[in-house]
């Protein structure tokens, strides 16, 4: 944890667990990869307002144990957590047309079919977090990033990573993915290899999340 002036508090998580058989490049070694990165950038930087805590978590893949026991127990304690920041799978992309697919018919209309972006999804009632955020991170770094809003009635498949359950215990997410299996055909697989991924883009990752947490603690975005 990178102690700041207040008791505020943002968390930035990433799973280490995988499933049984995986090499688990993407899944997610690419978010453990970027939040040891992110840790080198926050060294140098002046004394922030917020406590930054930098969170492995394990049992994911099993049912968001480690994020479930996290995010009740700060509830207990009333902690104030302004944002949590979740990175799942955030280093394969693809520029071929078709490579990117949707849970909702006709979001390939709005975003299009290329796997070239990393998802960026908060829930409705966090718009000025996602748009500040969004904002920030098309301002600093080369990685196309879409704001993608969470949509009604895809709370099932919007739960599969470790903010779910700040969501449910009323804190603020967002969750960043290269959108998992919907264009990665190695998820889960014995394919998820290092050499599947895309270095020049995942590198970027680290870098924008670090500039929206800098943006967070100067003012929260919610």
């Amino acid at each position: 944890m990178k102690k700041g002036k207040t008791d505020k508090r943002i968390i930035v998580r990433a799973h280490y667990d995988t499933v049984a058989n995986s090499p688990a490049a993407d899944d997610n070694a690419s978010g453990v990869a970027a939040l040891i990165e992110l840790a080198y950038l926050l060294k140098n930087t002046a004394e922030l307002n917020c406590d930054v805590e930098l969170v492995f978590y394990d049992l994911e893949e099993a049912g968001l144990y480690g994020s479930r026991y996290h995010a009740k127990k700060l509830k207990q304690q009333k902690a104030d957590v302004v944002c949590m920041l979740c990175m799942d799978l955030v280093g394969y992309y693809s520029d071929e047309e078709n490579s990117q697919a949707y849970p909702v018919s006709g979001m390939n209309l709005l975003y299009g079919t290329k796997g070239d972006f990393l998802a960026m999804v908060g829930r409705a009632q966090d718009t000025k977090l996602i748009t500040e955020a969004h904002k920030i991170f098309r301002e600093t770094t080369t990685l196309r990033i879409l704001a993608i809003p969470a949509p009604k009635g895809l709370d099932a498949l919007l739960s599969r990573s470790d903010h779910a359950p700040f969501w449910g215990e009323g804190y603020p997410a967002l969750f960043f993915t290269d959108t998992a299996d919907f264009r990665n055909k190695n998820y889960h697989e014995k394919t998820d290899t290092w050499d599947t991924l895309d270095y020049g883009r995942l590198v970027q990752v680290p870098v924008g999340l670090y500039h929206i947490i800098l943006a967070i603690d100067a003012a929260p975005l919610n």
